[in-house]
């Protein structure tokens, strides 16, 4: 009973409790988690509307888009800061030596001396003395001359020392813009004087030797006394076989064209006479009496003293005479029908050649040279400047005045009324085969008539 009593209450009491809590007694509460706080979102930017695609016509392309503009280079000023380098460089070297003498060219030379502070020194007036001596000094290890100014017969047999320096490309001679504009070339391109297949004392293949004139010529140069040969016996020359003729023989002296610095003029015989022509004219004037081995003063005191009435080969002793004041005169081959008439020859030994001695003991010099020299202005003051008012050889620039070029020789440049020239006989392989393939003829030739040489 009493058991049954604590029982009940004991219930009683565990049920009074449940619901005092359920009807909102006041316990410590459990406290609720805070919430991560959420980001308010970017509202999206408007997108903006590509621009309307013009509606073309059928057949009609779209332009190309623009090009992005690339960065515009001052070449002007890259080429000049290049030049007043290499001014700089070659005055304080001050000296520029030749391998020859310039003669008559000394005026136009002595422009670039005085523009740039430079002392110009000179070799022998003979381009065979010349040309001797830079072998000579070469072989013993010696480099004193820096550039070659004389013809191209010398400098063809200098070539076989290797002594010229080899040049890949043009550019590696020339880069002022001027020298370079093949546009200004009478025959839009340079003339190396040997263009290809050439080797340097360093090893070096490539080109050497740039020519700056051409020489227009006849095949054959003939001049007269204008005092002892009538015009009878003038007007019955009208072949170059007329001087085969006993009548001439006799009246005529000839240089030997064999010898090297006859290269120009053996090279147009060889081509347009011929070999047999060329035996006989040699021949007749051996047996003559009247073939002269490289006597160019016995020549012109010759002539002087009238042992002669005519002259064949002998184009720059004449110039001699004249200026001497004795009444000689050119054969001019327009005015009869001489084989060949006029020939633009850049190839022969006659024609100006730019060239470098390899190891030139003064390379800036010697480079603001080559450079001025190919310019309008270089051109024009040895063209211009020249001392002799009776010369035949033009600038191959073609933007050159006429200067001191005589007017029969000028007429025919293309640069005057009068005959554009034709095809130039030129350097490369085909001209130095006929330049061997003639002077071992001649050599042949020479032997047989015992001849020494």
């Amino acid at each position: 009973m009493g058991n049954r009593r604590w029982s009940l209450a004991v219930a009683l009491l565990i049920g009074t409790a449940v619901l005092a809590a359920a009807c909102g007694s006041d316990p410590t509460p459990t406290p609720r988690p805070t919430a991560t706080p959420v980001a308010t979102p970017t509202p999206a930017a408007t997108p903006t509307p590509a621009p309307p695609t013009p509606t073309l016509a059928p057949g009609v392309t779209p332009p190309p888009p623009a090009a992005t503009p690339t960065p515009t280079v001052d070449t002007q000023a890259i080429f000049q800061a290049e030049w007043d380098a290499l001014v700089a460089a070659a005055k304080e070297e001050g000296e520029l030596v030749f391998g020859g003498a310039w003669g008559d060219f000394k005026p136009g030379v002595d422009v670039f001396a005085e523009k740039y502070d430079i002392k110009i020194v000179e070799g022998p007036a003979s381009g065979r003395q010349a040309s001797d001596r830079i072998l000579a000094e070469v072989q013993r290890g010696r480099y004193t001359v820096d550039a070659w100014n004389r013809g191209g017969g010398s400098f063809t047999r200098m070539s076989t020392a290797g002594v010229w320096a080899a040049y890949e490309d043009i550019g590696e001679l020339l880069f002022h813009p001027d020298a370079l504009d093949v546009t200004k070339q009478r025959f839009d391109r340079f003339f190396w004087a040997i263009p290809e297949g050439y080797t340097d004392l360093n090893g070096k293949t490539g080109a050497t030797g740039l020519r700056w004139q051409l020489q227009v010529t006849e095949v054959i140069p003939v001049a007269y006394n204008s005092q002892t040969v009538s015009q009878e016996t003038l007007d019955s020359i009208q072949s170059y076989r007329d001087f085969l003729r006993p009548e001439i023989v006799e009246r005529t002296v000839m240089d030997n064209i064999f010898i090297a610095a006859s290269t120009g003029r053996r090279v147009r015989m060889w081509r347009v006479m011929g070999p047999e022509f060329m035996e006989e004219l040699f021949t007749a004037y051996h047996e003559g009496g009247n073939l002269l081995q490289e006597g160019e003063r016995r020549l012109v005191d010759g002539m002087a003293q009238g042992k002669w009435d005519l002259a064949i080969t002998a184009s720059g002793s004449v110039d001699d005479v004249i200026d001497a004041g004795i009444p000689w005169a050119f054969l001019v081959p327009d005015e009869r029908t001489l084989e060949g008439g006029l020939l633009p020859d850049i190839g022969g030994g006659g024609a100006r050649i730019e060239g470098t001695i390899v190891k030139a003991p003064h390379p800036n010099a010697t480079k603001l040279w080559h450079n001025w020299l190919f310019t309008q202005e270089g051109q024009t003051a040895m063209q211009t400047l020249y001392e002799d008012d009776d010369y035949n050889r033009p600038s191959l620039r073609n933007d050159i005045p006429q200067g001191k070029i005589v007017e029969r020789v000028w007429s025919r440049t293309g640069m005057s009324k009068g005959f554009e020239m034709g095809e130039p006989l030129e350097p490369g392989l085909a001209y130095q085969e006929d330049l061997q393939a003639s002077l071992e003829f001649g050599q042949q030739l020479m032997e047989r008539l015992g001849i020494a040489f």
